[in-house]
């Protein structure tokens, strides 16, 4: 993601993987930093924190995208943009 897009961020989803393969939680951002001891890595600071949602599953493939009705409802659990 673009340094310039980070500020931008104003919530995070939470996936699991296997056995889970879904969106479990939700939380919103506080701030985003560069981790010092992993060059290109970011660590994300939650302003609260993270809520249980869902879970809001991705599909029946295993490696399959999120899908627009993942973030669809996303959401309707939470009106506000998720990436204002």
């Amino acid at each position: 993601m673009a340094a310039d897009m980070l500020p931008r961020i104003k919530y995070i989803a939470v996936y699991q993987t296997y056995p889970h393969c879904a969106i479990t939680s939700v939380a919103p951002v506080r701030s985003i930093e560069r981790w010092p001891a992993h060059p290109g890595k970011f660590v994300v600071n939650f302003a609260e924190p993270a809520r249980k949602i869902g879970p809001i599953p991705l599909g029946k493939k295993e490696q399959q995208a999120v899908t627009r009705s993942a973030l669809y409802q996303l959401r309707t659990i939470n009106p506000r943009p998720i990436v204002k």
